[in-house]
């Protein structure tokens, strides 16, 4: 008969010995979870139903191991967030993506039990985040993953009177991504709650896409952009949008362009959903708005007493508004053109359709 002394020493010999053994595979390789490892590390935030990714150079679960991580990580190379993993950055700083690399999660993917998985959660409860990610370079990829900013509030009285003062932007603002690189891809992910915009591209990012995201509550009062080109160009496709002061503008300026197609547009919004400045707005003495727009298959379910897209100004290259759907009765109601616009080309729309509740099958807007 074993005596339980004899247990007790079995056991405490036995844990001994695997503490070495674990020490001694890791110890070439662990400094705080963000060097490339052929497995994961299981910290306390995995759950059993959650498939860990195969393919990862980082994967990090904290502010210190993701900001430790995107130092460190070059072209080439994928930083993972952890699926259910809640990130916040709040007083500590941007979070810099060199050229070519890739930060994900596994937003969208299903658990074990079929269930899908809304993706490892990035967030700040500081009101000046500015910006939350600032792409560093060329080939920066963004996927999978929600990006949650800390004011998702109109402030319409507020800001009016802040403005009357001259005071407008006394009142801290945020950004999610901002860009001036080219080839900026960002898809798959959910980004809500930014002041200012969700998505910033500037002038010398070309080629940027924006594809299939969930993007909304970005809705302050003179600022809220979903997507907000100011000189950069963009194709914004997939995409569905609610709850935004504009889910598309750009400022107008000669080399900006956007187009804009297969989009959802839902219910809400404080201004048109989809806007292009021209010079009346600049106040630079010209007509131009941007160097080229087109917005086609879209469809819009936009309800509020805003156009559904507003272009004021003519765009240098050439200017489409093709085959949209509408809920709005006819196209005075749903496009307003510059006066200096030819309106030839707004052209195969489609007016009047039904009103239709869309569910977006990933919202965690309640659940933040």
């Amino acid at each position: 008969m074993i005596k339980p002394n004899q247990i007790k020493c079995s056991i405490a010999m036995l844990s001994t010995f695997l503490a070495i053994l674990i020490s001694l595979s890791n110890s070439s390789c662990k400094k705080d979870l963000i060097e490339p490892t052929p497995n994961p590390p299981q910290t306390e935030i995995i759950s059993e139903e959650l498939e860990v990714p195969q393919k990862y150079d980082y994967y990090v679960a904290s502010s210190k191991e993701l900001l430790a991580a995107a130092a460190k990580a070059s072209k080439g190379q994928t930083i993972y967030v952890a699926d259910n993993a809640k990130i916040d950055m709040a007083q500590k700083g941007t979070i810099g993506l060199q050229a070519g690399v890739t930060l994900m999660s596994g937003r969208g993917n299903k658990d074990k039990n079929g269930k899908l998985i809304p993706g490892g959660m990035i967030f700040s409860t500081d009101l000046g985040q500015r910006p939350l990610i600032d792409v560093r370079g060329k080939g920066v990829r963004i996927a999978n993953i929600r990006l949650v900013g800390p004011d998702t509030l109109q402030q319409v009285e507020r800001m009016k009177e802040l403005k009357a003062t001259g005071q407008f932007y006394t009142v801290p603002y945020c950004q999610g991504v901002v860009t001036d690189y080219s080839d900026f891809v960002i898809e798959g992910s959910e980004l809500c709650g930014w002041s200012h915009a969700a998505i910033l591209i500037k002038k010398n990012c070309r080629n940027a896409k924006v594809l299939n995201n969930y993007i909304h509550h970005n809705q302050r009062y003179g600022l809220g952009y979903g997507v907000c080109l100011s000189g950069g160009e963009a194709l914004i496709k997939g995409n569905t949008f609610n709850w935004n002061r504009h889910s598309i503008t750009g400022s107008g300026v000669p080399g900006e362009g956007y187009e804009a197609c297969n989009n959802t547009v839902l219910q809400y919004g404080l201004a048109e959903a989809f806007d292009m400045h021209g010079g009346d707005d600049r106040k630079d003495g010209t007509t131009i708005a941007g160097q080229y727009v087109n917005i086609h298959d879209n469809v819009f379910y936009f309800k509020e007493i805003f156009k559904d897209i507003i272009v004021n100004g003519r765009p240098i290259d050439y200017l489409y508004v093709k085959n949209n759907k509408f809920i709005k009765p006819n196209q005075t109601k749903a496009v307003r053109m510059h006066k200096d616009v030819n309106n030839s080309t707004v052209l195969d729309n489609t007016y009047g359709i039904p009103e239709k509740q869309i569910s977006v099958e990933l919202d965690t807007y309640m659940l933040k």
